[in-house]
């Protein structure tokens, strides 16, 4: 038996060894550690240590080697992490190795939502060499509970070091022996003077020339469209062509409204050395922003200027001229557009591919109006365009509801117009017939007692009044339950007598209003549908309501015409001397034929 157990474990682990898994190796250098060669952190350590790891498993095979240069430990946003993310979610990639955690991140809540949620839920393996962690194994084991541990001194090095950087930047800054990696478009670091820019040649022409033109009242679609049209090269191109970017995707960049506003707000082409226009601090909890122009260090006549200060204070008032214009439009269009709502928002779809329609507002500004319309959201969204192209304008789509809501209130009218006119008559039939049916009831309670004493006494067999007590049964279960259905169609009937259905309330509000109201939507819609052709089909709320409101009108006028018949009886026929033979001894039989009568329709 012991020997059948190792034989089945050899067994398993010889599957375990089969698994071979494709391994990324991912490798980081942060900013401050970029480019430096010391043991431990470099690129061609950390390499060189996964490699030698992954050699030593036969288990593991390399995929790709990932690695991010200059890249914060603190971002998951980095280029060649998110490369190796891509091969791991499509299936390229079930294993990652790493030098140690602090290579994979600094953030302990984001390290840690990786490897307990994110790779476990991929299948993905993951191993931390100087960390002895390998998630294959790290059940019960008790390194694993040291990883969150380990993420948290991470992260707390991090802000750390943060720290202490901001404090040697603010301490470098005062004394302006500081600056940014990347400079303004228009200047380049100065060779000959530490800590200084100098004109670059290539692109401060076209600096001057667009504060020129926005000094010369030349629009900015027009100065985007001329630096274009000229091939001046833009910021972002003049990094790459420098070295300071690498990415080649900045290489096909155009000029835009915001990165000439920029240059335009940027003080550094007066001769200035500007600091802390966007700071950030790791260690307080601070994301980049764009700080107020109060809070900035500016250093005058540091480096030649592009530009004069009268050229830049001219500009500077031009473009807080158009902002408070700019401003004070968009407050007078907010005040309109407040009032221009989506009546129907969540309740309107394309009734071909039941994607939610975009409500979409289109100012027309030779007629100062705005042009509501639904389109189709699948079509908008999808690049491929899928569904059709049909919008519809928020006109037709209340003009729709009117016509339909019109015709809930024609039925109502009709409703209540008929209850008015004999809605007593038929509570009275209805009450009638429940009296005659408890009648019935202890009709047949006292036959079944009749029944049984006939039986003691011996006048009729044990068959026979087994066959007629089964048949007194069932008479009297059909008139329970017809008794049952009756109470309520009384209680149903008191609703459509008093007005209390649900639907009938609604619409009657709804008959009051003039027009359609998001009021009037809430209450009453409960989804519109739009086709290609324009078609518009309305859904409303109380369906159910409605329908038994119809089902019960039904009843009462077919009760009516009973009732009607009922007061006309047909002439009798003289019965033929053949026939009075056969309805001799039928007597029995008029109580059941009574009885089946007095059924619900």
């Amino acid at each position: 038996m012991a020997r059948k157990s190792r034989k089945g474990l050899g067994e398993s682990e010889s599957r375990e060894e089969k698994k071979i898994y494709q391994t990324a190796v991912y490798v980081r250098l942060s900013v401050e550690n970029s480019g430096k060669a010391d043991d431990g952190i470099s690129f061609e350590n950390q390499k060189q240590i996964c490699l030698d790891y992954i050699k030593g498993h036969q288990d593991l095979k390399l995929y790709d080697m990932y690695a991010d240069n200059g890249e914060k430990g603190t971002d998951m946003d980095r280029p060649e992490f998110q490369r190796m993310m891509d091969d791991v979610k499509a299936g390229r990639v079930n294993c990652v190795v790493v030098k140690d955690l602090s290579r994979f991140s600094r953030d302990y809540i984001d390290a840690g939502n990786y490897l307990e949620k994110i790779f476990p839920f991929l299948g993905v393996r993951f191993i931390s060499i100087t960390d002895t962690y390998d998630s294959l194994s790290a059940d019960g084991d008790e390194k694993a509970l040291m990883i969150p541990l380990k993420n948290m001194i991470n992260a707390a090095y991090a802000k750390d070091i943060s720290r202490k950087i901001i404090t040697s930047f603010r301490a470098r800054q005062a004394k302006c022996e500081f600056l940014p990696s990347c400079g303004p478009y228009g200047y380049v670091k100065s060779k000959d003077k530490k800590y200084r820019y100098e004109i670059d040649e290539k692109t401060a022409p076209f600096v001057k020339q667009i504060f020129e033109s926005v000094i010369a009242g030349v629009p900015m679609k027009a100065i985007i469209r001329n630096l274009n049209e000229q091939g001046a090269i833009t910021p972002a191109a003049r990094k790459l062509e420098l070295g300071i970017w690498h990415d080649d995707k900045h290489a096909k960049t155009h000029w835009n409204n915001k990165t000439i506003t920029d240059m335009l707000r940027n003080p550094t082409y007066t001769g200035c050395i500007v600091y802390g226009r966007m700071p950030k601090s790791l260690a307080d909890g601070i994301p980049w922003r764009r700080a107020a122009r109060s809070e900035w260090q500016i250093f005058p006549g540091m480096h030649e200027a592009i530009v004069s200060e009268e050229q830049f204070e001219q500009v500077q008032k031009i473009l807080k001229e158009k902002s408070d214009a700019y401003a004070a439009r968009v407050k007078i269009s907010k005040k309109r557009l407040d009032k221009l709502i989506n009546l129907y928002e969540g309740k309107i779809y394309c009734g071909d591919c039941g994607k939610r329609m975009r409500f979409l507002k289109q100012y027309v500004p030779s007629r100062d109006y705005y042009i509501l319309k639904f389109a189709c959201g699948r079509y908008l969204d999808s690049q491929n365009r899928e569904c059709t192209r049909h919008s519809i304008g928020m006109d037709e789509v209340n003009d729709a509801v009117q016509v339909a809501v019109q015709e809930q209130i024609l039925f109502l009218d009709r409703c209540e117009e008929l209850n008015k006119i004999s809605g007593s008559k038929r509570d009275a039939i209805l009450k009638r017939k429940m009296v005659f049916m408890t009648k019935e009831l202890e009709s047949v309670s006292a036959e079944k007692n009749v029944l049984f004493e006939k039986y003691v006494d011996c006048q009729v067999s044990r068959e026979e009044y087994d066959r007629q007590r089964a048949a007194l049964d069932e008479r009297q279960r059909r008139l329970e339950r017809e008794l049952k259905e009756g109470k309520k169609k009384e209680r149903e009937h008191d609703v459509f007598l008093n007005g209390m259905n649900g639907w009938m309330q609604t619409v009657r509000k709804a008959g009051k209003q003039a027009k359609v109201t998001k009021e009037l939507v809430e209450e009453l819609v409960d989804r519109v549908l739009v086709f290609e052709n324009k078609r518009v089909e309305i859904v409303f709320r109380f369906v159910e309501e409605r329908e038994e409101l119809e089902r019960l009108i039904a009843e009462l006028e077919e009760m009516d015409e009973e009732e009607t018949e009922a007061e006309e009886p047909d002439e009798e026929e003289p019965i033929p001397e053949a026939e009075k033979e056969d309805c001799i001894g039928s007597e029995n039989l008029s109580e059941e034929s009574e009885a089946g009568s007095s059924g619900w329709l």
